[in-house]
């Protein structure tokens, strides 16, 4: 059984109906979620020169490297084991250069920041939510977190069958944001969407390969750029990709995965549910478990099975190696995100669940 990490995408989109075009005020399309982060930072600073910016120390390094390249200071408060932040730590991290605040949303599920969004507030700090895990949809906008903060983020590419993608939405200017056209097309767009196709048609064969497990990525330093999205991710996902059934895939996934795992995978406590419900705003982007021990042995079993588990993320260079960052660490070390997107069914649900309890 084939198990993708991602959806694929259906040779015969074209062929599908169109959809309602998406009509939303206020944001703009950019390749990736760390570009659209970057152009907010540098649209902020021209009339602030602050240049500090706090993040959650469990953050994946690519996003603070890019951040850093664009010329910003980065400091990071402390995220507790429940995966909220730390309010002590948050503040005790604001200093007078603060220009602007992270708060990640992790795995599709929002966290209880609204009252840390007003006190970002009260000190003249701008507030930007994550939602690269959350799949977007138009009701999430009208969230108290979402309309509370300056801006928020969604990586489109990461919950939707498309190559690249991400979406910018601000709640404090009257004028639409537009992203930098500098850069229209991708060098590697079509072969992502080829790569998705062939996901999309191995899904619906008996193929089961075995994947090795590599826990360190490499940099994609082109990810990090101001881009504009692309015109076919922008084509799909305006007019083909169909938001609400995702949402429902996702959440109706995560469900059968929580009853699936109380059910039968629950091996002398080894393994818990990191969530095991969701709110009205919550759509996962994967179903995090939480381990006893550290995750890497795991990980390489689901993979020998076929499994796409990871672990998320890679930690900063000066988070990974510093006590102070204990539960980021430990975090890191015992998660795991198990596929749970739109593409994956009851039975290959319940295929991953299997040979995850055969591990224990």
């Amino acid at each position: 059984m084939f198990i993708p990490g991602e959806p694929g995408l259906s040779p015969l989109i074209m062929f599908t109906p169109k959809r309602k075009d998406i009509n939303i005020m206020r944001c703009a399309l950019f390749s990736h979620a760390r570009g659209a982060i970057l152009y907010y930072l540098n649209t902020i600073s021209v009339v602030n020169s602050k240049r500090q910016v706090l993040f959650p120390d469990y953050i994946c390094c690519d996003l603070t490297e890019a951040v850093r390249a664009g010329g910003y200071e980065i400091n990071y408060y402390k995220i507790n084991p429940d995966l909220t932040p730390n309010t002590s730590s948050l503040m005790d991290s604001v200093v007078d250069s603060t220009l602007a605040v992270l708060f990640v949303h992790y795995f599709g599920f929002l966290a209880p920041v609204s009252s840390l969004i007003d006190k970002c507030a009260q000190k003249g700090i701008y507030v930007i939510n994550d939602f690269a895990h959350m799949v977007f949809y138009e009701e999430l906008l009208s969230s108290s977190i979402v309309l509370n903060g300056n801006v928020s983020i969604f990586s489109l590419r990461k919950t939707f069958s498309i190559a690249d993608g991400a979406l910018l939405f601000t709640t404090k200017y009257s004028e639409e944001m537009t992203s930098n056209d500098q850069s229209i097309r991708h060098k590697t767009e079509y072969l992502q969407y080829l790569k998705k196709i062939i996901k999309y048609l191995l899904g619906h064969t008996r193929f089961s390969p075995t994947i090795t497990y590599g826990e360190e990525l490499f940099y994609d330093n082109s990810f990090s750029e101001i881009k504009k999205i692309s015109r076919l991710s922008e084509l799909l996902f305006d007019l083909y990709i169909d938001t609400e059934k995702v949402k429902a895939s996702r959440r109706n996934n995560f469900l059968y995965y929580v009853g699936k795992i109380k059910d039968s995978c629950q091996v002398n406590g080894e393994i818990e549910t990191v969530y095991d419900q969701l709110n009205d705003f919550d759509v996962p982007y994967m179903f995090p478990i939480r381990l006893r021990r550290q995750n890497r042995k795991a990980i390489d079993g689901l993979r020998k099975q076929g499994i796409p588990a990871i672990s998320w993320p890679t930690l900063p260079n000066e988070v990974k190696h510093v006590n102070t960052h204990a539960i980021a660490i430990k975090l890191q070390e015992t998660l795991i995100m198990l596929p749970l997107h739109q593409d994956m069914d009851k039975k290959r649900i319940e295929f991953v669940i299997n040979k995850l309890c055969a591990l224990f």
